[in-house]
């Protein structure tokens, strides 16, 4: 690990914002509580199926004896509906000014949009120790593609331990091309829960085109004396027709 982890989430302006905020935690969900319903939910004995009819010699053998293993299927799939998946977005110059972010995970441009630094020492001994029973499983950009099961199981090293870890971080970090434009990472915990954050973790809070005055006053007073953040923007209009930018706010 050699970098701290840099991030934006977005969210709507509600108790669950209001809490985590107060309580600087951050919650991964289960994967079958994820707003997709194909995300984390791929069939896998039908990808095993398929992998089937393409394989031949050794690798036919090597992938017929997982599939028809159904107390390893079972217990891998017991195991990935357990786990917990925090979702954010890769810091990048385009997301912050994305439509589609601030519509759809930011109550149509009303709630915010969260910039986050997770120190390295923090994500080394709060989230990757050994002695945590509820540590880090894996931390990574998502890939965006309509297929690949078939060809991971088809590539899988014959070791079992290896091949279990290759088809877990596809089965959690795979999502359809629709999703692009979320330029998506992922923070996957061996269950499902929430983690405490270090005080200022918390860098920026951007508000929307519509968030409310009320709302704004709100979440930056408690921002500040519950997470530790001072900068504040507001999203204005620009000069193009669908163009928007950001001012501070510095009252």
């Amino acid at each position: 690990m050699s970098d701290s982890l840099h991030f934006y989430k977005f969210r709507s302006i509600n108790k669950w914002l209001i809490e985590s905020i107060v309580q600087r935690t951050i919650f991964a969900p289960r994967p079958e509580d994820l707003n997709d319903p194909f995300d984390c939910q791929v069939d896998l004995e039908s990808v095993f199926e398929r992998a089937i009819s393409l394989a031949s010699g050794e690798k036919l053998h090597f992938i017929k004896s997982f599939y028809e293993n159904k107390v390893f299927i079972e217990n891998w799939k017991n195991e990935m509906s357990s786990k917990g998946v925090y979702s954010f977005s890769l810091i990048n110059s385009q997301i912050l000014s994305e439509p589609l972010m601030w519509s759809h995970y930011a109550d149509e441009h009303r709630g915010v949009c969260l910039e986050y630094i997770l120190p390295k020492e923090f994500i080394l001994e709060n989230l990757m120790a050994q002695h945590l029973e509820n540590r880090l499983f894996v931390c990574n950009s998502v890939d965006y593609q309509d297929s690949g099961f078939v060809e991971c199981i088809l590539k899988a090293s014959p070791d079992l331990e290896r091949f279990a870890e290759d088809l877990a971080r596809k089965y959690l970090l795979t999502k359809s091309p629709s999703w692009h434009y979320e330029k998506e990472g992922r923070l996957v915990l061996r269950q499902s829960g929430s983690i405490k954050l270090p005080n200022e973790s918390l860098r920026r809070v951007y508000f929307g085109l519509r968030s409310a005055k009320s709302d704004i006053e709100l979440i930056t007073e408690l921002a500040r004396s519950y997470s530790g953040c001072n900068s504040f923007y507001k999203a204005i209009k620009g000069k193009g027709d669908f163009e928007f930018k950001f001012e501070e706010i510095t009252a």
